[in-house]
């Protein structure tokens, strides 16, 4: 069968992006663009106009400006209701759609709203309270999936010979090592510094714990990673380890990424998973990604192509702008720190598209969903409300067949401290989450 042909008043950057993403990723279809009106109305192929007027022939989409502008400005978008949910740029006519689909998902994707005035959280992000998924109720959809999917019964109502390749749900489970040790391998001003500050907050046997720890007769809270790789080795479920290994800092409290432990636990680590870099808040302060980048690349032995921002401090574009500069192929930072779901209302990987230059680049976005800092310290739920809030996350990927992507850190899994029952929660999400 030919592929759908489908008409627009001009091609433009934006338009191939997003006409990429719905329908060869999400619908797995094949389409061809065409600006000829006359190729349109004498084809006999499946065809769909996305235009301000309608071509009387196939189904119509109404064209909004922003897919053939360039420019990044304040949109009064308009909100209506649509197969009980609710959808932006809506247009409230049109047979088939009321709303300009590809409008609502490339604003969505390219996280447009935030490259335009907010206000910042303490690390500079972009908080979910701000957003328009949040406004309208439906950052826990995955909107953009749900509603390429409708499009797609559109067409092969209309069009019953379409072809369409299914695709299959995937689970990525990731680990973010902030600090790999509690107690183990640090100096003595270090020693001596944590077991007061921890004192001063109530934990009266930290010292006891750190000096059993220190002498060999318990093991470091922290060190969870032989436990990690056996549960995702019997499961056999993908996994990634992001290691932060800058600078010692503020907010970044690893040990250096030169320290020879250090580099002994990503090689080993390196043996049974994929690993990427962990870039610290120093990284994004004093430029110092370049120096980090080498520091990991002699622990692996080879580049950097994998990446997640340390605090998931991720501002547009230029976060992404340097990742593009240093080389780096794959970021996992897409999502909420303060909130569960879809930050950009979606569960498939996609390409940054810089609004900035109005270019994609080869970088692919890796959405994520839930992390376990986010239910316990921002959500305040306790292990049974997690695991009731993850199944449902699960439940709205595997409907779009998405990728499913979660963040623990070694640190949770320690049943130690504020992190006690916690690594129940661990074990469920994956029970849940095998395909």
């Amino acid at each position: 069968m030919e592929p759908l042909l489908i008409y627009v008043d001009k091609k433009t950057p934006r338009i191939g992006f997003i006409f990429d993403l719905i329908f060869d990723a999400i619908l797995g279809m094949d389409y061809e663009v065409t600006t000829s009106r006359e190729r349109f109305l004498k084809t006999h192929a499946p065809v769909l106009a996305y235009s301000e007027k309608p071509m009387d022939k196939g189904i119509w989409i109404y064209s909004h400006h922003l897919l053939r502008q360039s420019g990044i400005e304040e949109l009064n978008l308009r909100y209506g209701h649509w197969n009980k949910l609710m959808v932006p740029f809506y247009t409230g006519f049109g047979p088939d759609l009321p709303f300009d689909i590809f409008a609502a998902s490339f604003y969505l994707v390219t996280r447009y709203e935030e490259y335009l005035e907010f206000t910042p959280d303490r690390f500079g992000r972009f908080g979910a309270e701000q957003s328009q998924a949040h406004k309208h109720r439906f950052l826990h959809l995955p909107v953009v999936d749900i509603w390429a999917r409708k499009l797609g019964r559109i067409l092969q109502v209309r069009y019953p010979e379409m072809q369409f390749t299914e695709r299959t749900y995937r689970f990525i489970s990731t680990i973010d090592v902030d600090q790999a040790w509690a107690y183990k391998y640090k100096g003595l001003l270090r020693q001596l510094g944590g077991a007061a500050a921890a004192i001063l907050r109530g934990h009266l046997a930290d010292p006891l714990h750190r000096s059993l720890t220190l002498l060999g007769m318990k093991p470091d809270p922290y060190d969870t990673f032989h436990d990690i790789l056996r549960i995702h080795d019997d499961k056999a479920v993908d996994c990634i380890f992001f290691f932060q290994v800058g600078k010692r800092g503020r907010w970044d409290k690893n040990l250096p990424g030169t320290h020879p432990k250090m580099q002994t636990l990503v090689r080993n680590i390196q043996n049974h998973a994929r690993v990427g870099i962990h870039p610290s808040i120093r990284s994004i302060h004093r430029n110092e990604l370049d120096e980090e980048l080498v520091i990991f690349s002699e622990s692996t032995g080879q580049k950097a192509i994998r990446s997640r921002q340390h605090y998931l401090r991720l501002t547009f574009p230029q976060t992404y702008q340097r990742l593009v500069k240093y080389g780096i192929a794959e970021d996992y930072s897409m999502g909420y720190p303060d909130a569960l779901g879809f930050r950009a209302g979606t569960a498939t990987p996609f390409p940054f598209f810089d609004l900035s230059d109005n270019q994609r680049k080869d970088l692919m976005i890796y959405p994520f969903q839930f992390m376990d800092v986010t239910l316990k310290n921002y959500l305040r739920s306790g292990p049974q409300d997690a695991m009731l809030k993850i199944e449902s996350i699960i439940e709205q990927v595997r409907k779009v067949n998405g990728t499913l992507i979660g963040i623990w850190h070694n640190m949770s899994l320690s049943e130690t401290g504020e992190w006690r029952m916690w690594k129940p929660v661990f074990d469920y999400m994956i029970e849940k989450a095998l395909p």
